[in-house]
């Protein structure tokens, strides 16, 4: 008696629920929330670079004050080799080098180029 009374609940309740398409998002819809997530949110991740030369281990900071970013880039392995950026500037430190600022949006050296780029403006060259 129970499971008829459980199945007439179920079904009741699904004839209540209004029936939700689950539309998945497309993948420019997640790559520019991608986007937008690294350039807002507070994180650090820690990542491997694998190239001819070798394998570099590097950690990645990245905050938010004021909407200014603040971001660093650290190589974990060798001589110390670090990026900070401070708003739109972005500050390189290495050993036995003077260090030197440029202006920026973002640090380049050693991060994958998708994590930056203009999915609006990269969307006419995608094959549909």
């Amino acid at each position: 008696m129970k499971q008829i009374w459980f199945a007439v609940c179920l079904m009741t309740g699904s004839l209540l629920t209004p029936a939700i398409a689950s539309a998945e998002p497309t993948a420019e819809a997640l790559l520019q929330e991608m986007n937008k997530a690294t350039l807002s949110l507070n994180y650090e991740i820690a990542f491997i670079s694998i190239t001819k030369q070798g394998i570099d281990s590097y950690r990645y900071r990245h905050a938010t004050s004021n909407h200014s970013p603040l971001a660093q880039l650290v190589l974990m392995d060798g001589p110390r080799r670090e990026i900070v950026q401070r708003g739109k500037g972005i500050s390189y430190f290495e050993t036995g080098l003077q260090p030197f600022t440029l202006d920026g949006d973002h640090i380049v050296d050693s991060l994958p180029g998708i994590v930056f780029s203009d999915f609006a403006r990269l969307t006419k060259y995608w094959l549909c």
